[in-house]
Parts: C-alpha cells; sequence; structure tokens
C-alpha cells in the first residue's frame, strides 16, 4: 500500500511540528494511522512512528483497542501498526519509548479476553518486552489456550534465566507446559536431564539431544529417532524426539514431521508445522499442500499461514488454491497469507474471492488483502477490462466494499464509479458511494453531492450526503464555496429542501455558514407566517453549533422574537446548548438563573424553573 500525498503532508507536518520552536503539536488520528499502513519505506516509517510517540499513550491503546477476535472484522492497519511500533522501539536511542510502549502492550495482553488477542500482543512482547515483561507472562504459562504462546515469548527475552523462572510454576488445574519448555529449551541449544526410564528413550538418544555437536553418525540416531516414535511416548518427549530427527535427517524427516502434524496433541503438532516450516524447498510445500486435506481442521488455516511465509511457485499456488477452499477458516487464512509476498496480479483472484465470500467478516478479509496490495488503482483498472461493467453483476455487499476500498486509497481513477453508484437502488451502495466520492470527488461534485442531498428519500440518506458534502469541501479547501452554494439554494429552497440546507450549513461549521445562518434566521424567524420546520431546524443548527457562537446566536433570537410559540422553542434550544456545553451543574444554573428573569410569560418561566430543579448540586 503507498501512502496517500494527503498522508504524506500529514508527516512532514508532523515532522514540523516536532521541531524547536514549534508551537502546535499535529494530532494523528487512528485512522489516518491505520490508512498509511503499510509505509513506503523505512524513512516514511520512521517518520510515522515517531509521530505516534509524540502523540501520547491515548493513540497506542486506541490502537490496541482495534485488535479484535478471529470473528470480528480483522483491522489490518491497526495490527501492522502495532507489529511496525514495536519493531521501531527497538532501535538505537530508542530505549526511553521502548519501555514506555512495552508497558502499554502488557496493559493490553492483561485486559485482552480473547486467546487470539492475547497471542497477538505476546507476539508483539517479543520484540519489544524486558525482565517485568517475564513476570506479566509468568500467570499465563497455566492458561490451556495462550500457555505454550506465553512459554516461547519467556524464551526469547529471558534464555535459560527467564525458563528457569517457571519450570517451578505449579498448575494443578492447568496444562501440561512442560512439552513447551522442552521445546523452547531446544530452540536455546540448553538441554535438561531426562532418564530412560522417565522418558521411555535410550541412553544412547538422550545424550545425541543433550549434546547434538557430537553426533557424528546421523544416520543411526535418525534410525533411533523414528524407533522412538512408534512408540507410546508422551508428546513433549515425542517432540523432543521430532526436533532431534529434523535435525539430523533434514529433509528425510519430512514424511514423520508430516505425519506429526497431523497429531491431535496440540503442542506436538505444532512443534512438527514449525520443524517443517524451517524446511526449504519447493518440495515441503508441494507436500504440504498435498497433504492439506489430510490433517486436522484446526490445523488447516495454520498450514496455509505457513505456506505464506514460503517464498517458492508451489507455496505461491497453494495460498492461491485455497482462497476457494470449501471452509471459511480455510480462506481466512488464505486471504491474509496470500499477500505476503505482494503481486498486483492478485487483484483478480481477489475479485473472485470476493464474489463468493458467505459473510461480512469475510468480505472485510478480502478488503484487507486488496488493501495490502500494491499498484492496486492500476490493477484493478486492467482487471476491469475482462470483468461485466454492468453494476447489477455485482451484489449490493460487493459494491460497498469495492466503494470503502475507493476512500480508503482515496483511488481517484474510480471516482466515475462512485458518481454513478450515487444511483444504485441499494441504500447502503448509496450511502458508501456518496462516502467514495468525499475522497475522490472534484469541485464539481460538490454540486452532485447537493442535487443527492435534497433527492435523498429519508434524513439518514441525506446526513451521509452532508457528511460527504462537508468532507469533500474540506478536502479540497473549499468551504467557502460550499456555503456559497448552499446559501444560493436556500434562496429559493421552501420545505424540507430548505431543512436540509440549513442543516448542512451547520455540518460545514465554519464562520461564513454560521453567519449564513444568522442570516437565514432574520428571514425564517421573523416572517409574517414563519414555517415550523424551518424555525426548528435552524434554531437546532444553532444550538448544536460546535463553540458558543451558536448559542449565543439563539438566546439574542429568544430575546428579540415576539411570537410566543416560536419564543418558547428558541428558548427551549438554548436550555439545550446550556445543558451540552457546560458540564458543571453549577455553570448550567448560573447561565439559566440569568435567563429565568428576561422570560415574558408564565410558559417560560415554568420551563427555565423546572430545568434549574432538576440540576443537583452534582449534576445527578
Amino acid at each position: 500500500m503507498r501512502i496517500s500525498s494527503a498522508l504524506i503532508s500529514l508527516l512532514l507536518a508532523a515532522a514540523f511540528c516536532c521541531l524547536p520552536g514549534a508551537v502546535n503539536a499535529f494530532a494523528l488520528t487512528v485512522e489516518d494511522l491505520c490508512a498509511a499502513m503499510p509505509p513506503e519505506n523505512g524513512a516514511a516509517a520512521d517518520a510515522l512512528f515517531n509521530q505516534v510517540l509524540a502523540e501520547g499513550d491515548a493513540l497506542i491503546f486506541a490502537l490496541c483497542d482495534r485488535i479484535g477476535p478471529p470473528e470480528d472484522t480483522p483491522d489490518a492497519g491497526a495490527r501492522f501498526a502495532l507489529y511496525g511500533l514495536a519493531k521501531h522501539v527497538v532501535g538505537p536511542g530508542r530505549e526511553t519509548h521502548r519501555v514506555r510502549v512495552t508497558r502499554i502492550f502488557e496493559v493490553a495482553l492483561n485486559r485482552a479476553g480473547h486467546p487470539d488477542v492475547r497471542r497477538f500482543f505476546m507476539e508483539q512482547l517479543r520484540f519489544c518486552g524486558d525482565n517485568t515483561t517475564i513476570r506479566v507472562l509468568e500467570p499465563y504459562v497455566c492458561d490451556p489456550d495462550v500457555y505454550d504462546d506465553a512459554v516461547r515469548c519467556i524464551a526469547s527475552l529471558g534464555g535459560l534465566q527467564g525458563l528457569a523462572s517457571i519450570l517451578l510454576v505449579d498448575c494443578p488445574d492447568g496444562p501440561d507446559k512442560s512439552a513447551s519448555i522442552q521445546n523452547a529449551l531446544l530452540g536455546l541449544n540448553a538441554q535438561p536431564y531426562y532418564s530412560p526410564e522417565e522418558t521411555g528413550l535410550s541412553a544412547e538418544l538422550l545424550a545425541a539431544m543433550a549434546l547434538p555437536e557430537s553426533v557424528e553418525d546421523h544416520q543411526r540416531i535418525a534410525a533411533l529417532c523414528r524407533e522412538s516414535l512408534q512408540k507410546e511416548l508422551k508428546p513433549h518427549y515425542a517432540a523432543m524426539v521430532l526436533q532431534t530427527l529434523a535435525r539430523v535427517a533434514g529433509m528425510d524427516a519430512l514424511p514423520e514431521l508430516l505425519q506429526a502434524v497431523q497429531s491431535p496433541h496440540r503442542a506436538y503438532a505444532g512443534a512438527a508445522l514449525r520443524l517443517v516450516g524451517g524446511l526449504a524447498g519447493e518440495e515441503v510445500s508441494s507436500a504440504l499442500s498435498a497433504r492439506l486435506e489430510e490433517f486436522n481442521e484446526n490445523v488447516r488455516p495454520q498450514v496455509v499461514v505457513l505456506l505464506g511465509k514460503r517464498d517458492d511457485p508451489a507455496a505461491r499456488q497453494a495460498v492461491r488454491d485455497a482462497l476457494k477452499h470449501p471452509v471459511e477458516e480455510v480462506r481466512l487464512a488464505a486471504y491474509d497469507a496470500v499477500t505476503r509476498r505482494s503481486d498486483p496480479a492478485l487483484a483478480g483472484p481477489l475479485m473472485d474471492a470476493l464474489a463468493r465470500a458467505e459473510s461480512d467478516s469475510e468480505r472485510q478479509a478480502v478488503k484487507a488483502a486488496f488493501l495490502r496490495l500494491p499498484g492496486l488503482e492500476a490493477a484493478m483498472q486492467q482487471e476491469m477490462l475482462n470483468r461485466p461493467a454492468d453494476p447489477g453483476a455485482y451484489t449490493p455487499a460487493e459494491k460497498v466494499l469495492y466503494l470503502e476500498i475507493i476512500r480508503e486509497r482515496q483511488a481517484t481513477a474510480f471516482r466515475e464509479v462512485a458518481i454513478a453508484l450515487m444511483n444504485d437502488p441499494d441504500d447502503g451502495v448509496r450511502r458508501a458511494a456518496c462516502g467514495a466520492l468525499a475522497a475522490v470527488g472534484e469541485p464539481g461534485d460538490l454540486a452532485g453531492l447537493y442535487q443527492y442531498q435534497l433527492a435523498a428519500a429519508g434524513e439518514s440518506g441525506a446526513e451521509v450526503a452532508r457528511t460527504a458534502l462537508a468532507g469533500l469541501a474540506i478536502r479540497l479547501q473549499l468551504e467557502e464555496e460550499a456555503v456559497t452554494q448552499a446559501t444560493t439554494r436556500l434562496a429559493g429552497a421552501s420545505g424540507e429542501d430548505a431543512v436540509r440546507l440549513l442543516k448542512t450549513l451547520g455540518t460545514l461549521g465554519t464562520p461564513a455558514a454560521l453567519k449564513a445562518l444568522q442570516d437565514a434566521a432574520e428571514i425564517i424567524m421573523f416572517a409574517a407566517a414563519p414555517q415550523e420546520d424551518q424555525a426548528r431546524a435552524l434554531l437546532e443548527t444553532l444550538s448544536g453549533w460546535q463553540g458558543p457562537e451558536g448559542g449565543e446566536a439563539v438566546l439574542a433570537l429568544w430575546q428579540r422574537l415576539e411570537e410566543a410559540s416560536l419564543r418558547l422553542m428558541a428558548l427551549k434550544q438554548y436550555i439545550a446548548h446550556v445543558r451540552r456545553s457546560f458540564k458543571e451543574p453549577e455553570q448550567q444554573r448560573e447561565r439559566l438563573t440569568v435567563i429565568e428573569g428576561l422570560c415574558k410569560t408564565d410558559a417560560e418561566r415554568q420551563e427555565v424553573a423546572e430545568v434549574i430543579s432538576r440540576i443537583s448540586p452534582k449534576g445527578n
């Protein structure tokens, strides 16, 4: 994914604000950060992650909160950002930042409710954790879901000393962690001592395990390993044998490793799969692909993920084939794995995958894969030459997802698609098209969004159009032009059209928009026969204005109005403004007490008095 020109400008602005003498820090949002993933190059990554660190802990915690379990919509941007941040803070001269980020990841780990979320944060802590992290991880050694991950993380951070700290951890009702510890020890080339009686292994084989560098007759030890694997060994001892076999036999151990992957014992099967992944060559990928259906259903997604990490033609083809697998969990793994080796030619297979997707979570996974493709815009244009041009050939769900991709990638080449789909029969598609046009539209599209807003069948559709219109105006720095178009249309509008245009001025939220509302108030509120719907929309828009100016305008109107029903309407909106704008009860009471003396009717005095009576000293 390429960083857009807008995000590059954001990074430059952020870097400038961090220079000595800069006055205002640039506020980086979670959405901007996720949209910039992955960064274009190392320099862009350093600039972006330096800005993240400058923003404070709240931004990093917000990123952590976006990591959810597999059944939730995957947030690839947040995952990539946290992964990149963990790698970034371990660089030279970043020790303080490393400690800070590590503590945040530990908090996120402890409050994670799903095992997969805990595994994610353990994986990041393997990069940036410290001795304190080992203490944080120790309780998870007895967790039946993540104990193996916790042991491996502790081994990565503390080596032999770290593993020694958990050897005596008692898990009376928990898992047997010994196999995990044994695998970690073997990975560190540290060999514990086991007796033949305890393990069921020969003294010769145990000696070879303890001193692997001293083994001279590899064939002899491989034969002993194969003989031992025929016995009824405990899973953790079998894992020790399997690792020794892989060390001495290499590729010749592949049949035994593949057989072990099918074991019902999770730790043993996981150890076998990791060992298979350590074998090089296309033959390994072909074997994994050929036996995929023989593996346990829980193992198949892991096999696909492993294949995604291998860079050979057989592995790449196997992952592409998995995009069509009948089991959704396997397909989800393939969407994540297929773009590890970025290739614009994947646009076509992913389009086919989207057409076959059976759930929203699967469609979102396909979308995440799309967004990781480089050169996506050009690849999609080329692919569409051989695809139906008729929008009816795509389901509403597909169209919504493509529009979201257009918006998130700011794919200006597909502007006409967004415009065309604003007239789609499906309401969800029309709304997504508005959002896409806000991201890729041109100045002339302001008029189209105004027309769409006025023609929308319901208020919710009009609200989407208003939001898109304001977004387009802000992106193109055309806020004043947007206000001018609104006021021009308002001059000749009536009924619902006038109401929607008034609300549009509120959404734009500029000083010019406020001035336009105040000018409109002189016409609407003081007409010979005021239209109640327009008056209410005007007052609600001013009352909800961001900043005190809107409330002051409502108060000024109330004091000038004569007609009783309009005055009461304005008074209620001013009260609503006070309750929203001032959090302290005394502040609310003070302002409402002032206007109590300005009331002209008993109804007004009663309205204010009732509100004051409901404001308790604690605001309850």
